[in-house]
């Protein structure tokens, strides 16, 4: 059965509003060829697998795990080249919002939108703002808000800045020129950038070498999309403001990283650093040409196809909307994202991850043969 909303749902209702932003991908049944949750097209890399399996071996998942997460900060420390005083050791990244409500207690947020749902989710209930910036739609792109988001943060002196780079859903980049100038202008203000899929992008930049000298930046990253371990749950945030990164730190459970995840990660960054740096270089260059081939039958078959820096594509139909769309593809055992639950979207936006070519051709034809267009 096609899980749906609620009956009577709908975003413009307090209730249906809270279920369409905690809309997410992923949720399909065993089997099915899974377009609504982006990860990496690859899946696990047998040298972490090899990990994950030393852990169960042990009897890791029979113990706590080390809630100061010691051995964890310093594999992320090392591998990503950063102070382990700046790490901070994430449920994934979705996490890093609770942790800075807690923590920071902004009177509001600046959200660069359309993005990931929770932010709208948890303001209301914690009687925070949310004040929207929305990316700019031009020739088959999206455009980031620079220059909105320094308006309005300045206007409503917001303390905090959200954007996720690439974007999610429309994958649009930030180039670390237009962060700079975010941080520089937006001084007073915390940028905190969700990196969860630049691991997967061969040319939208990170921004971690810019810890060094903004001191209000926070970036968060996620092994969970990058490593394909989505059901393992791993992250981490990082400042370069190492009392920001002990404030937060302190805000989060003592064991929010389970002990499987902590083991099997800090293994590999610790002593397959190598392999790793070639396995998400090899991800990021599949990812590329597997998604640049996808987009040019989805264009042919006359559909919209937004230009993206992530293992995801933007669509657009122009005759089936987004909900009947995945009602059919879902009866050839084929699940997408129904983008239309993201702010500014129109029920005709889906939103379609990046696998292989295989997976790729069979959607293709599923679209070619169900007339969704």
């Amino acid at each position: 059965m096609l899980p749906d909303r609620p009956k009577g749902a709908s975003s413009s209702t307090p209730g249906g509003l809270h279920y369409a932003c905690r809309e997410h991908g992923g949720r399909v049944p065993r089997g099915f060829v899974d377009f609504s949750a982006p990860s990496n097209p690859l899946g696990v890399p047998e040298f972490l697998r090899e990990a994950i399996r030393e852990a169960v071996e042990v009897g890791a998942y029979s113990e706590y795990p080390d809630y100061d997460y010691a051995d964890l900060r310093e594999a992320i420390a090392s591998f990503y080249g950063v102070e382990e005083g700046g790490v901070v050791p994430l449920n994934g990244a979705a996490e890093v919002l609770t942790l800075l409500t807690l923590c920071v207690r902004p009177r509001e947020l600046v959200v660069a939108e359309p993005t990931f749902g929770e932010h709208r989710c948890l303001a209301p209930l914690i009687g925070v703002g949310y004040v929207p910036v929305t990316y700019g739609e031009v020739e088959g792109r999206f455009e980031f808000p620079l220059g909105d988001l320094v308006d309005v943060a300045r206007a409503r002196g917001s303390g905090v800045v959200l954007l996720s780079n690439p974007n999610n859903p429309t994958g649009a980049c930030a180039r670390l020129k237009e962060l700079g100038e975010l941080l520089s202008t937006l001084h007073n203000s915390l940028i905190v950038v969700d990196e969860a899929f630049i691991g997967l992008s061969t040319d939208c930049e990170g921004s971690l070498g810019l810890t060094r000298d903004y001191e209000n930046l926070l970036v968060v990253r996620s092994f969970t999309k990058s490593l394909g371990i989505r059901g393992l749950r791993a992250g981490f945030l990082y400042s370069g403001n190492q009392k920001l990164a002990a404030l937060l730190d302190s805000c989060r459970q003592p064991w929010n990283v389970n002990s499987v995840a902590s083991y099997s990660v800090a293994k590999v960054l610790r002593e397959r650093g190598r392999e790793l740096e070639e396995y998400l270089r090899r991800s990021a260059e599949v990812v590329e040409v597997e998604r640049a081939l996808l987009a040019k039958g989805l264009a042919e078959l006359g559909l919209k196809v937004y230009e993206s820096h992530a293992p995801f594509l933007l669509v657009k139909h122009s005759r089936v909307t987004a909900r009947e769309s995945r009602r059919r593809l879902w009866s050839r055992g084929i699940a997408i994202r129904d983008a239309s639950s993201f702010p500014y979207l129109t029920e005709y936006h889906v939103r379609l991850s990046v696998r292989l070519r295989e997976d790729n051709a069979l959607l293709l034809k599923a679209y070619r043969e169900l007339g969704i267009g």
